[in-house]
């Protein structure tokens, strides 16, 4: 099934409203606000029949995040070999000491908690996909972690890389 029918199942369902997710490709304009992630299994009536027992993967490099630093907007790719990468997403927090906050939606740092903490947010296109920064992110190192989930519900083990603001 082609990446791009992924938006068509969900409107075809009529689950464009029942699932907190933004579903777009990557184009040069801005991307959309942050949006929270669905769970894996509110995206199971949707995935495709497709199995595989391959996990997906995704991430971005120094350069991105050092380009992210700058233009808030940080971008990475993802790969599947199997039936293709369905969604990607993201966690965003604020080391402080020992303990982490995460970053919301809106920009805003939640209360201090474990670095563990799982609060993701969508990222917009799949094998190549960008995600807003909050403009008023305040300064400090955060921990970045990308997750991608393929068709057939695999998903990836974290990939983490620090990003300094400020």
């Amino acid at each position: 099934m082609p990446r791009s029918t992924l938006p068509k199942i969900i409107m075809s369902l009529g689950l464009l409203g029942a699932l907190p997710c933004a579903v777009a490709s990557a184009t040069d304009t801005p991307p959309p606000p942050m949006q929270p992630a669905p769970t894996v299994q509110a995206l199971q009536s949707v995935l495709t029949k497709c199995t595989d027992s391959i996990r997906p993967t995704s991430g971005f490099g120094p350069k991105a995040a050092r380009d992210a630093a700058k233009t808030r907007v940080l971008r990475g790719t993802a790969a599947d070999r199997g039936c293709g990468v369905a969604l990607v997403t993201l966690s965003i927090l604020r080391v402080d000491g020992k303990r982490c906050r995460p970053v919301t939606r809106t920009g805003k740092l939640g209360a201090r908690g474990t670095c563990s903490a799982k609060r993701y947010v969508v990222a917009s296109g799949t094998t190549r996909w960008q995600l807003a920064l909050p403009k008023r992110m305040p300064k400090g190192t955060y921990l970045i972690r990308t997750r991608a989930i393929d068709l057939a519900g695999n998903v990836q083990a974290l990939h983490t890389i620090r990003l300094k603001l400020g």
